[in-house]
């Protein structure tokens, strides 16, 4: 069977999930770490020399590409959507939201941004959920309305749970946007 794709091995496949749990290690201690970071620094600044620290390690891995693909000129409206969602909507109201409430509701409430991409897909492409997919949104919201409610009885809601409610339908779109843009481009170059 010369066409059977090869088995990984015991070893691959430990290494991919130890790198997986470190993703979701590190995307979970973001929350507390960004508070106890933001007691010395201010948010908005935070994110900017992340920013900038990022822009001048993006422009030097793309001086630094052999094959890179040029965007189509009628993607560029998506790609700045996709920037616009993905990197400052979502990322300011993450910042600020985390800010605003604490790292337990910023983290239940951008964890929601699944949520947002099934309408978002259904509003923009007019693709119906699944039955699985409606039963999954339904539960989900019921959750994080029960969450809030909860919250909510012991004088615990703040403005930045609307911010990092905000975050998650910015991160929604932003995975919705890039779905054509990932059919046309290769995320290696």
């Amino acid at each position: 069977m010369a066409n059977e794709p090869a088995r990984p091995s015991l070893g691959d496949a430990v290494a991919v999930d130890a790198a997986l749990f470190t993703v979701v290690a590190l995307w979970a201690s973001t929350f507390t770490l960004f508070k106890i970071a933001w007691h010395d620094i201010d948010p908005v600044a935070f994110t900017g020399i992340r920013f900038a620290a990022m822009v001048v390690f993006s422009l030097a891995l793309l001086a630094l590409s052999r094959n890179r693909v040029r965007p189509r000129g009628s993607d560029i409206p998506l790609l700045v959507a996709s920037g616009l969602t993905g990197y400052f909507l979502y990322q300011m109201g993450f910042v600020l939201g985390l800010e605003r409430t604490s790292a337990l509701a910023s983290a239940i409430l951008i964890s929601t941004h699944p949520i947002f991409s099934v309408l978002f897909n259904r509003v923009l492409r007019r693709e119906r959920p699944t039955a699985n997919e409606a039963a999954g949104m339904a539960v989900a919201f019921l959750g994080v309305a029960v969450f809030l409610r909860f919250w909510s009885a012991f004088g615990a809601a703040r403005p930045g749970d609307l911010l990092s409610l905000g975050a998650a339908a910015a991160f929604g779109a932003y995975g919705v946007i890039n779905q054509p843009l990932a059919r046309r481009y290769p995320s290696r170059s």
